[in-house]
């Protein structure tokens, strides 16, 4: 069972114009979900990974989009319940190295139950994400000193406002084999949006690894004008990851409960997702 992790402070938000390019290019369409199959290209991706307690998953191509839907379950203790499991449900892009990565986002469904007693919350998430480059030197089949991105929409059980969804964008580094701990974690806000009904406006995110400027920079389409933030590292960044990816997910922390107190928890998202661009 893994311990819940804080989300950092919010901060300010820098608003910035409008652009169809990346520091490095053209984004290029990768797969906007129209096949006439109405399958998941196979030469696109690596079709789905689970881990953790699944209660419900499901993937597949609805009215030209990628739909994902998945539940997970918290642990059930004996007594003292404290912290949350970690379950991720998701596709990975065939395509790992490259630097941008944007998606159109739209939540139509969640929830999120905590447990009484427990400090920590119960958060669902959806994002995008990826393991971009190593701090030192590789190691074949483990995480340990990769440097993971990615934005995440997310429903934190403590917001004490209904159907509110936060987008946020965070860098951290892997101090373990399987990437736990993540250590060395900052996170910048890039706003939050109303649902009602639990239903929420797509929204397009695009997140793009700078190495020249030792920099990750997390973007969200909006009107009238987008909104950005940054990290800046001070790492080492000539070696790829060693476990590098580029993935569409639904990662979910559950709380942990008791018997006395309700019994297992459960985290749900049901999410659409569209218009995947790249830039090498």
């Amino acid at each position: 069972m893994k311990k819940g992790f804080s989300v950092l402070a919010l901060v300010a938000f820098v608003i910035v114009a409008s652009s169809p390019r990346t520091a490095f290019g053209q984004l290029t369409l990768y797969d906007n979900f129209n096949s006439p199959t109405h399958l998941l290209d196979s030469n696109k991706w690596f079709g789905a990974f689970v881990n953790g307690t699944a209660i419900e998953v499901n993937q597949r191509i609805d009215a030209g989009k990628l739909r994902m839907t998945f539940r997970s379950a918290g642990g059930l203790v004996a007594a003292n319940p404290a912290g949350n499991f970690f379950s991720n449900f998701g596709t990975s892009l065939r395509n790992d190295t490259a630097k941008t990565l944007q998606a159109t986002i739209e939540i139509v469904d969640f929830a999120a139950l905590s447990c009484p007693g427990n400090p920590n919350s119960t958060f669902v998430n959806a994002g995008i994400r990826g393991g971009f480059f190593n701090t030192g030197t590789p190691v074949p089949n483990s995480s340990l000193n990769d440097v993971h991105a990615g934005i995440t929409f997310f429903r934190n059980s403590n917001n004490a406002t209904p159907d509110v969804v936060d987008i946020v964008g965070d860098m951290g580094r892997c101090n373990g084999i399987d990437c736990s701990p993540f250590v060395e974690q900052q996170n910048r806000s890039l706003g939050s949006i109303s649902c009602p009904g639990r239903i929420c406006p797509p929204v397009t995110v695009r997140i793009t690894w700078d190495p020249a400027a030792n920099t990750f920079r997390f973007l969200r389409l909006a009107s009238p004008a987008n909104i950005e933030q940054t990290i800046t590292y001070a790492y080492a960044d000539t070696n790829l990851a060693s476990r590098r990816y580029r993935n569409l997910s639904i990662p979910q922390f559950v709380a942990n409960c008791t018997a006395a107190a309700g019994g297992v928890r459960r985290g749900f998202m049901d999410v659409l997702f569209d218009n995947v661009y790249t830039a090498p």
